[in-house]
């Protein structure tokens, strides 16, 4: 079977449903596609491995690229639907500890909804906290934040829990 990638989006979770076989041939299409589906906004991943036969070294670098891009931007990523021989390399590399590894679709997308809705709910408080500088930025020395939007963040995450 010929690799592919299909791209379908389920609320705010981006899922790759890949086929056939990752390596390094067709890294570089899935490494485009993961490009494109992500773009600046993306936050929450799903990479369905059900019709994949085959990853090589090559494959497993583009999820650990995926992983760290969205872990420093406080999103999510998770696996689902390998076969035995794909989840044997992911062993054997160690990186079966690294993501969530789930049986099927169902049970990723409910893994990683709440996941994207907790870093939605982050990323929202962040902006109202931060609005007119630089995300993620701290307030200078001797600076102190708006008591109202510190309330409203501090109200937000509350709600969240």
């Amino acid at each position: 079977m010929a690799f592919a990638v299909r791209t379908e989006k389920e609320g705010e979770l981006i899922i790759l449903a890949l086929s056939g076989q990752l390596d390094s041939k067709t890294a570089p299409e899935l490494e485009r596609e993961v490009g494109k589906a992500l773009g600046k906004t993306g936050r929450a991943v799903l990479f369905d491995f059900t019709e994949l036969e085959f990853v090589a070294s090559a494959g497993l670098r583009i999820v650990i690229m995926v992983g760290k891009r969205l872990a420093s931007d406080g999103g999510a990523i998770a696996l689902c639907g390998l076969n035995p021989s794909v989840r044997e390399v992911f062993e054997i590399a160690g990186f079966a500890k690294l993501f969530p590894i789930l049986p099927d679709r169902r049970a990723a997308l409910a893994t990683l909804g709440g996941k994207a809705r907790l870093a939605n709910i982050g990323r929202l408080a962040d902006r109202l906290l931060h609005k007119g500088s630089e995300p993620g930025a701290w307030p200078g020395p001797g600076a102190s934040a708006d008591p109202v939007r510190v309330a409203l963040a501090a109200e937000i995450l509350r709600r969240s829990r």
